[in-house]
């Protein structure tokens, strides 16, 4: 598995997985108003559908067949013509990684994620488990490629 796949995997499903289960949550939690719950659920469901596709293209075809995530293609849709694509791709991926975050810290400091079914549990627990160690499989990725590159100037010094 690619390190490509492996994103989808334990990145763009889990924040899918995220938005789903939390939006349950808080249709419970905040029946006055169940615009919040039904959009997190919504937007789950879209990451979720988008991170498949690209799942199935990335298998079989090696290539993504759609931006990472809802606010990815959103934000495209935001630039100027005269920016680059990547910019705002960048920017809905912040966006969409900020969003799932601030869920996870949310339901981890209230202690919110106890009120999970079990299966639900287990399933919020697996997701935070991938998004971890992937996250930390990046970064030592990352660091191996830089020193494999053998850079010239000393990344220490440009902090």
């Amino acid at each position: 598995m690619g390190m490509r796949t492996l994103e989808v995997v334990a990145v763009g499903l889990p924040f899918g997985i995220f938005k789903v289960l939390t939006g349950l949550r808080a249709l419970e939690w905040f029946p006055a108003a169940p615009i919040l719950g039904w959009s997190l659920i919504g937007l789950g469901i879209v990451d979720l559908a988008i991170n498949g596709t690209n799942l199935v293209g990335l298998v079989f075809l090696k290539r993504r067949l759609l931006d990472t995530c809802f606010f990815a293609a959103a934000a495209r849709l935001l630039r100027n013509r005269e920016d680059s694509d990547w910019k705002w791709h960048d920017l809905g991926i912040s966006l969409d990684t900020l969003l799932a975050m601030s869920i996870i810290a949310y339901m981890i400091g209230t202690n919110a994620f106890a009120s999970f079914p079990d299966s639900q549990l287990k399933l919020w627990n697996a997701c935070v488990i991938l998004n971890v160690l992937f996250a930390g499989l990046a970064r030592l990725a990352g660091s191996i490629n830089r020193i494999s590159d053998n850079p010239v100037v000393d990344r220490r010094a440009e902090t």
